[in-house]
């Protein structure tokens, strides 16, 4: 169920933020702390705008590609998602961090980070976002690349050889076709 902003102070990023983040409780007594269910998230539509608006402007969803010795076909597929600021900004992408329950903001030496790279997280937190709130840019079709991939690493295709030149080529088509191999992958 989605809720409209409900603080109209002018503050709304920070007020809709708090009033409207997803809650966790107990599904019922009997159950452990670790069986926490994830209630009907309330989302304010203002603060979501705001989010897939940073994400059209400086967000990204890639695939790295890493060798990797303890990987049966050599090489580790990583799906990730950022935003990237200046410094001064990092305040909104804790925002975001705090918001998504997931990720973490990365200092670099000019520019500050947002990035979620655990895979559980972006199939259950920002793919099912951007699913509700939908970019309206050319990265709505990386973001459709990204999760056909994310759902391909899911079935278990980064786990041969041809899985993984299926996946890679899909990969290509990302960012404008910015994303070619730069790595001699070698199978």
């Amino acid at each position: 169920m989605i809720l409209p902003c409900s603080c109209h102070t002018g503050d709304c990023v920070t007020e809709c933020y708090y009033s409207n983040k997803p809650t966790f409780q107990k599904e019922n007594k009997r159950k452990s702390a670790s069986e926490l269910k994830l209630q009907e998230d309330v989302i304010s539509p203002f603060f979501a705008g705001i989010v897939t608006g940073f994400v059209m402007g400086e967000g990204s969803f890639y695939i790295s590609i890493s060798t990797s010795k303890t990987h049966k076909v050599g090489y580790q597929l990583r799906p990730k998602f950022q935003i990237n600021l200046a410094k001064k900004d990092a305040d909104i992408l804790e925002k975001f961090r705090l918001f998504f329950g997931c990720g973490k903001v990365v200092f670099d030496q000019n520019s500050v980070r947002y990035v979620v790279s655990r895979f559980k997280d972006l199939m259950e937190k920002i793919i099912p976002f951007f699913d509700e709130y939908s970019l309206k840019n050319i990265k709505a079709l990386d973001f459709q690349y990204f999760k056909l991939i994310c759902y391909k690493l899911e079935a278990g295709e980064g786990k041969s050889t041809e899985g993984i030149q299926r996946i890679i080529s899909i990969r290509e088509e990302m960012n404008g076709g910015g994303c070619k191999t730069r790595k001699n992958i070698q199978f």
